[in-house]
């Protein structure tokens, strides 16, 4: 217990440095992210819909679309909260997107899984003027309240043409689902600002 919260301490001093290095906090506002640690209490990966279980819930400060990492990379997002306890779609999940990019060019796709292999998942609508290289990182693009920029999520093993226009990209995925015990959830302090003024037209 010790170790996740000076872990979750130290992911917190990261978020944070990097935003000051990237220009995006200033001295006038709190840190953007909160981190809540919690354990996997119950886990799948073999189903279409897997879901997964942790031991921290409302009165934890825990709230339905969260971002949940672990450190190798992203878990899901939060989807139903109970007083103890959470309910994670994670990107294992046949509705999962998650907007994710390509770390040498900061091109930017959708994150789908096609539900036969939890270690794999396919980044799509990537242009198809883009180069991708086999073994490139893959991470969050930061787009959303969801998750901050820069979390890993995996390497590309292969690229197909989609359509006419755009690009399908393999993905082996940086988080291990089958192993998986210990996340940290996102708790983003300008969530309900940013996502009030978020509409689409």
């Amino acid at each position: 217990e010790e170790l996740l919260k000076e872990n979750a301490l130290l992911r917190e001093e990261l978020l944070a440095a990097k935003a000051q290095l990237t220009g995006v906090a200033t001295d006038s506002l709190p840190r953007d992210y909160r981190v809540i640690t919690a354990n996997v209490i119950n886990n799948s990966v073999n189903n279409q819909q897997n879901l997964i279980i942790l031991d921290k819930g409302e009165v934890d400060g825990v709230r339905p679309d969260m971002g949940v990492i672990c450190a190798s990379g992203v878990v899901g997002i939060i989807k139903t909260v109970s007083d103890h306890f959470s309910v994670i779609i994670p990107i294992i999940h046949n509705q999962s997107k998650i907007s994710c990019k390509l770390d040498s060019s900061n091109n930017f796709g959708s994150l789908v899984w096609e539900g036969t292999d939890y270690r794999y998942a396919k980044l799509s609508e990537i242009p198809k003027h883009v180069h991708v290289s086999i073994g490139e990182k893959i991470s969050t693009s930061g787009f959303s309240s969801i998750f901050p920029a820069n979390i890993a999520v995996g390497e590309v093993t292969n690229v197909e043409e989609e359509s006419e226009q755009f690009l399908s990209v393999d993905v082996r995925l940086s988080t291990n689902f089958r192993t998986l015990r210990y996340v940290e959830i996102m708790d983003f302090g300008f969530k309900q600002e940013l996502d009030s003024i978020n509409v689409t037209p």
